[in-house]
């Protein structure tokens, strides 16, 4: 399956963590972005995200509606109103044979002046919270 993506031109990252990944990648790299690895920490590493993504990127995060399972991806959707990023968080499904309940949440990455110097302005905030929490 990897094999027939990258032969249509998807960039497949296995088998590193999306940690890994993320924090390697470089800058304004990826249009678009699914995350859906690291339920428990991706929330800590937002900003790179946002980073490594175009102006106007589209950007998915999957199970974000679990109030209590996975606390840590509530931080990326506060992270994208703090930046007043246009999104939407889907959580209920529109046909049986979807999931939605289950939350994604889609973003648009725009990096306008105004956008980035709040993104700055905030990012140590932001680190410093989530280390908090993770103890």
């Amino acid at each position: 399956m990897a094999e027939a993506l990258r032969r249509e031109g998807v960039n497949v990252i296995a088998p590193v963590t999306e940690e890994e990944f993320v924090k390697g990648s470089p800058s304004g790299q990826y249009d678009f972005m699914v995350s859906d690895a690291d339920h428990r920490r991706s929330g800590s590493w937002i900003d790179e995200h946002l980073r490594i993504t175009t102006h106007d990127a589209f950007l998915f995060f999957h199970d974000t509606n679990h109030k209590d399972r996975f606390r840590g991806l509530r931080a990326i959707e506060r992270r994208i109103q703090d930046l007043r990023l246009p999104y939407f968080h889907f959580t209920e499904s529109s046909r049986p044979d979807e999931r939605c309940e289950r939350g994604w949440l889609f973003a648009i990455n725009r990096k306008d002046p105004e956008t980035r110097a709040r993104a700055e302005s905030t990012r140590g905030f932001w680190r410093r919270l989530v280390r908090s929490r993770q103890r």
